[in-house]
């Protein structure tokens, strides 16, 4: 099997007269367990491999008899258990393996979220929170608390004896009055935004349709204005020498830049015009050229001349 080619796998499973056996078979020979009673490290290719396999056993969609999803059940247990959440790959291949046999119900959704969380910055995530079924999970747990979060308050339009009624956000975003608002603080995009990584929740905010629950536009001027506190910080961390300030300028100026992408790429220039942000990296930038140009600039000092020193010496005589 060619494991570098991921037609041939496909080829290989279709061919194989028993593409689910086969792959669990395969899986099972190579996931973290058995790696290391061998004193093998579970490395990137090994894990690689795995995804692979299963990637193209979700392509093919085979029907997945009890046996093999009894199976495919005691290996995920047995993954889970072991499981080092430093290693994104190895995470990635469990949540394939659940994905794979239709696992995701058989274990508690905030463990599963807290994976795809550690895996959140990986290309594949999205589309393995669909193929979890997680999609229709996740606004419950996140969006009254995500719009906490940014707008700080949420008005009951329903008043005393009339129900529930719609929660308003101030800033105008509507949640269904059938949607919890336990667990304000959690949630996979609330995670997201504690560790500032803003513009990951803004693109994941697309992926799962909140757009009419969650405003996009809020998360985008929370990472401009991280970014600002973020250069301030590598400024006074490097005593403001002008080596820590280019330092803080490249930052700011890379992160701005991801903040007009995402805005073009998004259509939301009317909501947010990334002129002004444009304007910000040309006078950023003007300033980083300015000080790479102090930097570099020879240091002059006018040394005295032959006949200035002889008459220096000559006063020190006389005194």
């Amino acid at each position: 099997m060619n494991l570098e080619s991921p037609d041939e796998v496909f080829k290989d499973l279709q061919s194989s007269g028993d593409p689910v056996y086969f792959a669990l078979t395969a899986v099972e020979a190579l996931y973290p367990p058995y790696l290391r009673k061998v004193d093998m490290v579970f490395e990137g290719r090994v894990a690689s491999c795995c995804i692979l396999l299963l990637e193209q056993l979700l392509r093919l969609s085979p029907q997945i008899q009890p046996s093999a999803k009894s199976g495919a059940l005691k290996l995920a247990s047995e993954w889970k258990a072991i499981i080092e959440t430093g290693n994104v790959l190895e995470v990635l291949g469990f949540l394939y393996l659940l994905a794979s046999f239709d696992l995701a119900s058989a274990f508690d959704v905030k463990e599963v979220m807290n994976f795809v969380e550690i895996v959140a910055q990986n290309q594949k995530t999205p589309e393995l929170c669909r193929l979890l079924g997680l999609t229709d999970k996740i606004p419950e747990r996140i969006c009254i608390g995500l719009m906490q979060h940014f707008e700080g308050k949420i008005l009951s339009v329903g008043g005393k004896g009339q129900g529930e009624g719609l929660l308003k956000c101030v800033g105008g975003c509507l949640i269904s009055p059938g949607w919890s608002s336990n667990n304000l603080g959690g949630g996979f995009i609330i995670g997201l935004t504690k560790k500032k990584r803003y513009l990951l929740a803004f693109e994941y905010v697309y992926e799962f349709n909140l757009v009419d629950k969650i405003p996009p536009i809020a998360l985008v001027k929370k990472h401009v204005s991280h970014s600002k506190q973020v250069a301030k910080t590598l400024c006074n961390d490097g005593q403001n020498t002008p080596e820590a300030q280019i330092k803080a300028l490249v930052n700011e100026i890379s992160a701005l830049k991801s903040a007009i992408k995402s805005i073009i790429d998004r259509g939301l220039e009317r909501e947010y015009s990334p002129n002004q942000l444009r304007q910000r990296v040309i006078q950023l930038e003007s300033r980083r050229a300015n000080l790479k140009t102090s930097l570099s600039a020879p240091i002059s000092e006018e040394l005295p001349n032959w006949t200035q020193a002889k008459n220096c010496l000559l006063l020190k005589r006389l005194r």
